[in-house]
């Protein structure tokens, strides 16, 4: 048999390609910390998303945030609470709950629902933007209404 001289060109290439898979091929992040409030109040418990203006892509990283009893948030990336890429963002904020289901239905039964204005769902229709900027980022409150 006739030793193979593609072998080690496929060894090294491996290796290569698992050397890689360990690197953190991410984009650097910085941290967010923001508040959200509904009608001067906290919105304890709200989802704040970020997206990307101008990377709508069904890859684009959306940082994500959920409100403390206070309303304050910081967001998410990759890791717990690591930040978000510097850009510019539009924010949407939902506040989901669970609710007893309609009269009639069993006792456990439950349904969830937005207890914010619709509008704030949206990317769009939000109408909230934020600028996140290299190093340690505190936003201005949403005050939601």
């Amino acid at each position: 048999m006739r030793p193979r001289r593609h072998v080690p060109t496929l060894v090294a290439l491996a290796a290569v390609v698992v050397a890689g898979c360990g690197q953190d091929m991410t984009s650097p992040v910085h941290p967010v910390r923001g508040r959200v409030l509904f009608n001067g109040k906290p919105a304890a418990h709200a989802q704040v998303t970020f997206h990307p203006v101008g990377d709508a892509g069904r890859d684009a990283v959306r940082p994500t945030g959920r409100a403390d009893d206070q309303g304050y948030f910081t967001l998410t990336s990759f890791r717990d609470g690591d930040g978000a890429a510097a850009g510019e963002y539009r924010v949407t904020v939902v506040r989901y709950l669970a609710r007893p289901a309609r009269t009639g239905s069993k006792a456990e039964d439950t349904v969830t629902a937005n207890y914010l204005p619709a509008r704030y769902a949206g990317a769009e229709s939000s109408r909230l933007t934020a600028v996140v900027s290299p190093g340690t980022n505190e936003l201005p409150a949403f005050d939601l209404k």
